[in-house]
Formats: structure tokens, sequence, C-alpha cells
């Protein structure tokens, strides 16, 4: 079973291409006024200025659609925009969506494969997908409990295997303080 993530995470697509041109030019941006200044500002005072420029080089992107004969972005589109931009640049980028997100119990990220969330109902939202894509775009697939005959996933498998390994040592251990032998 796969659907679309709910309601509770933004459903707006975001071009993460454009979002990472837009992060590029802010970036630019704010290292041409630290060199104007002579230094950096402090984080909070750096996350204000990339607000405004980040609105402000959406605001210039806009104006190219609309001179390129393009649609021009609706209020939300270019909030969802801002809020990608300032996700990559000072929270956890396209996963940040996930921590909005109230039925999320536990995130998995493991180095470079996509990140899974464990749902409350028990669902795993697979964040993957192309780059440039809003994903990654999240999809939902139904997660059977281990007596069900469904499959396990890699790390459902790890998990078992770790606790068989924990379980054989506590009880060794225990075998050990007793004076027992394994034998």
């Amino acid at each position: 079973m796969t659907q679309t993530l709910g309601p509770d995470v933004d459903t707006i697509s975001v071009d993460y291409s454009l979002v990472k041109d837009i992060v590029e030019k802010v970036n630019e941006l704010i290292d041409q006024d630290a060199q104007q200044r002579g230094r950096r500002l402090g984080r909070t005072d750096e996350r204000q200025l990339a607000m405004a420029r980040t609105l402000d080089v959406i605001v210039r992107e806009g104006a190219a659609r609309a001179r390129q004969g393009l649609d021009m972005w609706s209020e939300d589109q270019e909030n969802a925009i801002r809020d990608a931009v300032m996700d990559a640049m000072f929270r956890l980028g396209r996963i940040q969506k996930l921590f909005k997100n109230p039925d999320v119990e536990d995130l998995y990220i493991a180095g470079t494969r996509p990140a899974h969330a464990r749902l409350s109902d028990g669902s795993i939202v697979d964040w993957s997908g192309p780059e440039s894509s809003d994903s990654p775009a999240p999809t939902i697939k139904a997660v059977s409990a281990i007596g069900g005959g469904g499959g396990s996933t890699t790390l459902d498998i790890i998990a078992i295997a770790l606790a068989a390994v924990a379980l054989v040592l506590a009880g060794a251990g225990l075998l050990a303080r007793s004076g027992r032998s394994l034998a």
C-alpha cells in the first residue's frame, strides 16, 4: 500500500534545484555583506539577513519568470520556497518537513540512503526521490507485523539481530554472575 503523506506536512511542491540555486545566491550575498562589514554576523543576525536576502532573491526570480512569460508564484509557493531555502541553510534541509509532522515517532537516517520515518500508526515514510523533486517524494509503505507474514526491511532485520545478540549477552552475563557455565 502506497499513499502520499497527509496534510500535516507541507504539500506545496518545491523545485529543489531552484532552492539550491537560491541558497547559492543568498550565500554569495551574505559573503559580500561580510566582506563589506569586515566580519561575519552572529548566527541569529546571519539568519535574519539570510531571510531578507532570500526574499529579495525570490522577488527577483519571480520578476525574471514574469519577463519570460511564465506563471508567477503564488504567495503560498513563495513561502514554501522561502521555507525550503531556510531549511537548507539553517535546519535539516528536506527532512525538516518530517519534524513538522506530529505523527512522526522515529526518524532513520543512514548516510546517503533515503531517510525513513516511522509514524504513530506503524507505517514508514520513505523520503526518497530525484534531487530536484519535492521529496524527496514522500510515500508511505505499510509495515507488516513481525508475525504477519509480510516483508521486512533491512532496518527491521538489523534491529532484530541486534536484539537477539543483546539477549544472548545479557543471558551470558546473568549466568556468569550466578557462577554457572553455559555448557
